[in-house]
């Protein structure tokens, strides 16, 4: 295949800007749970959309159009993540002039778009080019930026970076999907329902005295996500009757926790001749309907919590694993109601100060209610989502493209570990 950088150019960066405003705010404080996130690396996104236009200036300029509209609501992502001289935090701040940058690509390769948008062995490194980086100048990062990339003749992709110590996944995947409803329904005004809730006094009233008393002003606000030459992605997938199939394992037990435990059984088998110490997973809980009193599920920013807990890895390859793991998701849940926000809070940030880089472990970040797969512009739903900013420790889970209830998995690794992966995953299925 062809180098990337060959097969690439980039057409254009433009500047959008959003359309005047009063609605929505200049200037937001961080809470907590955007200070958690603050040196995670920024998240990325990538949107393929398959069609034979032949026009690229049209769907250009309806797509720059309709995002000038919805930044109308969103003004906080065309605006920047600031440390004021005096502040002991950042701030997210916007200011007349600000805008998004969007760069406008174009590949010359006619086999990058199928090779790109399928669920087989793919190159990491070639999904680099097609998600942008946030700018910085002098100390303002960008809380957002967008690619669009032309394939002539397949279709096009767009990428979206988001600041994970400004939004979260949901609010990330809201704003793509009003933008696409505002441009498909040539809207002038976004829907009520799209519209975010800014209102933080809730979350700034109950838990800003477990804020870090001094944040190293040296911290770098952005961190970009850094991929390793020769791994290589795969796309899982658990069809409906999969899922249905597995949940029968449990008793009652949601898709979503059955997921988590079969991916992190088979994830154990992987090194079946090792029996001892410990796997840890984490998986993220909204907690929007979780705070008191609760947020809508439009609330603008990181409203998230990670979940650790730890299993044995014999018990993970017992007869019973993922029972096992099911139970802990389940009790990690459970003491989340029990301690409450702030003890949650208190526990993650102690957390974060201690290393089990040594240790086996999983993240399970993303979440089928997203809905990605219904983010559509007017030219068809997307035929293909990658969750790009990965490593090979991360199980990124999506709905499935296919519509029918089903749940995508995204893995990263070496390709002789991916093989081993996906053998085991799918003849795991079989007996079911």
């Amino acid at each position: 295949m062809e180098d990337d950088r060959e097969c690439m150019r980039i057409v254009e960066i433009c500047r959008v800007a959003p359309f005047p405003s009063l609605c929505s705010p200049r200037f937001l404080p961080l809470t907590i749970f955007d200070i958690i996130l603050l040196q995670c690396p920024s998240m990325s996104r990538l949107y393929f959309y398959q069609n034979s236009i032949t026009n690229n200036n049209n769907v250009l300029q309806k797509l720059k159009h309709s995002l000038s509209l919805i930044l109308t609501h969103y003004l906080p992502l065309a605006g920047n993540l600031i440390w004021p001289q005096h502040s002991q935090k950042p701030i997210i701040q916007f200011l007349e002039g600000d805008t998004v940058s969007l760069t406008i690509a174009e590949s010359s390769s006619d086999h990058d778009f199928h090779y790109l948008s399928g669920d087989g062995f793919r190159l990491q490194a070639k999904y680099c080019h097609l998600v942008p980086e946030l700018p910085v100048v002098d100390n303002r990062v960008a809380v957002m930026a967008l690619q669009l990339t032309f394939f002539p003749h397949k279709g096009f992709s767009i990428g979206i970076t988001t600041h994970h110590g400004v939004v979260d996944g949901k609010t990330s995947t809201s704003f793509f999907k009003a933008w696409a409803h505002v441009c498909k329904n040539n809207l002038d005004i976004a829907q009520p329902s799209s519209i975010p809730f800014y209102d933080r006094t809730t979350i700034l009233n109950s838990t800003s005295h477990l804020e870090p008393t001094s944040l190293n002003k040296n911290l770098n606000l952005r961190l970009s996500f850094q991929t390793k030459p020769n791994l290589f992605r795969y796309t899982l997938e658990l069809r409906s009757q999969d899922l249905q199939k597995l949940k029968k394992c449990f008793g009652e037990c949601s898709s979503y926790k059955a997921t988590v435990a079969y991916l992190l059984v088979c994830s154990a088998k992987m090194k079946s001749g090792l029996r001892d110490g410990k796997i840890y997973c984490t998986f993220p809980v909204d907690l929007r309907s979780r705070v008191h009193p609760p947020l809508p599920s439009n609330y603008f920013g990181n409203c998230i919590i990670g979940r650790l807990f730890s299993v044995e890895r014999k018990e993970v390859l017992s007869e019973n694993g993922m029972l096992v793991v099911a139970k802990e998701i389940s009790k990690e849940i459970q003491s989340l109601v029990e301690e409450g926000i702030e003890k949650a809070v208190e526990k993650r940030v102690s957390r974060s100060k201690v290393s089990i880089e040594k240790e086996e472990r999983y993240c399970m970040p993303g979440s089928p209610k997203f809905e990605v797969y219904s983010a559509d512009f007017g030219w068809g739903k997307p035929i293909k989502v990658e969750f790009v900013s990965m490593d090979r420790t991360l199980r990124p889970l999506t709905d499935s493209k296919n519509g029918d209830g089903g749940i995508e998995i995204g893995l990263v690794g070496e390709r002789n570990e991916l093989e081993m992966m996906v053998t085991i995953f799918y003849q795991g299925l079989q007996p079911l």
